[in-house]
């Protein structure tokens, strides 16, 4: 496992941690998509979240595009009339802070909540921290290894269904360990968060 790899792992965990009812980062969001976006809230809450598209309408984003810093949910002072907040209390996630860094074309973002109380000071500057470290390790790559680039746009390639792209039988050898090594580069934990991201930094 790469450094950057297991730093991203490391941090993520940390987040986890904070969070008991679960934890949600989203890094180098441009034209509201994020290079990398990790989510541990529970699958009902993810569900209802997408059915009824909360994302455009949701405070503690419309609250991370214009502020960077950290809040909690109770004090971020955004309208909620879609009733984002009440229906996540719903599913248990009652109290939370949320944590913006970054230039306003590559924020980042970062969420985490409990159903018990408040978060506490420490925990809210213990996320300000996590979100600005991972920010970083997000940051845009400039290149990969070349075999790993030409593994990434032949997966990527087959994975849209194109007409030339070879089956399993006929991929070059190494290709599923290329691919690996494309995984550990870019911090992803599956290959196609490792193909987007690529996309997304424009490397295939």
């Amino acid at each position: 496992m790469s450094e950057r790899r297991r730093l991203m792992v490391q941090y993520c965990r940390e987040l986890d941690a904070l969070g008991p009812e679960g934890s949600i980062v989203g890094l180098h969001i441009r034209f509201a998509a994020p290079a990398f976006v990790r989510s541990t809230y529970p699958q009902e809450w993810k569900d209802t979240y997408l059915d009824r598209a909360y994302g455009m309408r949701d405070p503690l984003v419309l609250w991370g595009v214009a502020n960077k810093g950290v809040s909690r949910w109770s004090e971020i002072g955004v309208p909620d009339p879609f009733g984002v907040l009440e229906e996540a209390a719903k599913h248990g996630l009652r109290y939370g802070a949320v944590a913006s860094c970054g230039h306003i074309t590559s924020r980042s973002m970062a969420g985490v909540a409990r159903g018990d109380r408040e978060f506490t000071t420490d925990e809210m500057a213990e996320l300000e921290r996590l979100t600005h470290a991972l920010h970083e390790l997000g940051e845009p790559l400039s290149d990969l290894p070349p075999d790993v680039l030409e593994a990434l746009r032949l997966e990527a390639r087959r994975r849209d269904g194109a007409a030339e792209a070879p089956g399993p039988e006929d991929l070059p050898a190494g290709h599923e360990g290329r691919l690996g090594d494309a995984r550990d580069i870019l911090g992803t934990r599956t290959t196609a968060e490792a193909i987007r991201m690529a996309r997304y930094h424009r490397l295939i």
